[in-house]
């Protein structure tokens, strides 16, 4: 995606306490083929890390690592704000369900912040997404999210899932930019 600059010549004032704005659209930020590196490569040869990503519920993501199984993935849209997860369930075993999550930001690839830790809830079948909201106004260039717990530790042998989506939009544009976004038109 290019930022392009334009010119707006028609523009409308609203109130700061409006509370009819509506809610953003928000999107898979993930696309098939973005980067995406496994927390570790102990995954069968026909369901690793990029299937996650895949656009498909007919393929899945298994770690055998089981516990703080998960991925990091760098969007190809480049900065985006991530606000929801939705993860779908794979096609057996629900003993080896995520049950939690962990995602993290960065934009330098080294240093980690913590967006979002919570309990996923509970997949009623197979096949079945989930999704969790939370609040985040930082855009980052990667995510590393981790899943710290299956549904049934003691009798999984694994981790798995059919999809994950990570809803938010595009971040800021780049900073050469910035003289072409104009934010206040009461001069114009």
């Amino acid at each position: 995606a290019a930022w392009t600059p334009v010119q707006l010549g028609i523009g409308y004032e609203r109130p700061d306490a409006g509370g009819n704005d509506p809610e953003p659209t928000l999107e898979d930020v993930t696309r098939p083929g973005d980067v995406i590196q496994p927390t570790s490569f102990n995954s069968p040869g026909n369901e690793g890390v990029e299937l996650a990503i895949d656009n498909s519920t007919s393929t899945k993501y298994l770690n055998f690592d089981k516990l703080h199984a998960g991925f990091t993935v760098t969007p190809g849209v480049g900065p985006t704000v991530v606000v929801g997860l939705r993860v779908t369930s794979a096609n057996d075993a629900p003993e080896r369900d995520p049950v939690s999550f962990t995602l993290e930001g960065t934009n330098d690839g080294v240093v980690f912040t913590e967006i979002a830790r919570s309990r996923l809830p509970d997949f009623p079948a197979r096949f079945h997404t989930v999704e969790v909201r939370f609040e985040n106004p930082q855009s980052y260039r990667s995510y590393r999210l981790l899943f710290p717990e299956v549904r049934n530790a003691a009798s999984a042998v694994a981790m798995q899932l059919s999809e994950v989506e990570l809803l938010g939009t595009a971040g800021p544009p780049p900073a050469r930019f910035a003289e072409f976004i104009a934010t206040d038109i009461e001069g114009w």
